[in-house]
């Protein structure tokens, strides 16, 4: 979409491939192994488990000249990001995805979902919180109800709806021939902090990104973007 980006992750030799993007700077915690998932679908959904884990990422990886960028997606998936990085970006737009911490995890099991510990100190300082309905599980949390943030829940190739205030809004996904879904969450939040701020408008945002979403499956791993954005393609 045009933008510069900057990542700030912890892994291993895996993340060197993220060096070849154009107008990428990374920044990784050198570790043994990088967090790695093993996806299994069936009849019945999907079932995670966790392989490897990396260790959690200290803030002050972060450098400081990126605490006023105009955009911030913080995105763990094993809760490796420290929730008091929210409240360190001052006038920038901080969004979240909420699965890192939805996440029970012991490296060879299985995936379970847990309560999301204090989520006040992330929710007061970002303007969405984005999800699946499976990241929730079988929790109805009270957090929904937090005053701040516009909640994102996305239904795979269903859609996605908005809760604000107690308000909740349908945003019909788009058909796709679905040939790889993985990674279809992290490209729709990216999509949807995008949009929202160039839009400021959180329908016209999640429409956006369901339909970048909705491209992004149509092939494996990132080919389908590559051709999008005319990105080189990882080997």
């Amino acid at each position: 979409m045009g933008y510069s980006v900057g990542v700030v992750t912890a892994g291993s030799r895996e993340v060197e491939v993220l060096r070849e993007l154009p107008k990428t700077t990374v920044i990784s915690l050198n570790a043994r192994a990088s967090t790695s998932f093993e996806n299994v679908y069936g009849p019945g959904g999907r079932q995670q488990l966790l392989r490897a884990l990396a260790p959690r990422i200290p803030a002050e990886l972060v450098p400081p000249e990126w605490h006023t960028c105009p955009t911030v997606l913080l995105a763990p998936v094993a809760n490796e990001v420290p929730p008091t990085l929210a409240r360190s970006f001052g006038g920038s737009m901080v969004g979240v995805c909420a699965q890192g911490y939805l996440r029970r995890l012991m490296v060879g099991k299985q995936v379970h979902c847990q309560v999301w510990d204090r989520p006040e100190k992330v929710l007061s300082h970002v303007v969405a919180a984005i999800f699946s309905e499976e990241d929730l599980g079988w929790q109805t949390p009270g957090w929904l109800q937090h005053p701040g943030p516009v909640f994102v829940m996305t239904r795979g190739a269903a859609g996605c709806e908005l809760i604000h205030d107690g308000r909740r809004r349908f945003v019909e996904g788009c058909p796709a021939e679905e040939i790889d879904s993985t990674g279809a969450g992290d490209v729709f939040a990216a999509a949807f902090m995008l949009r929202l701020r160039e839009s400021r408008d959180p329908l016209e945002a999640a429409g956006f990104a369901n339909r970048v979403a909705a491209y992004s499956v149509t092939a494996p791993g990132i080919q389908a973007l590559d051709a999008l954005a005319g990105l080189p393609t990882a080997s």
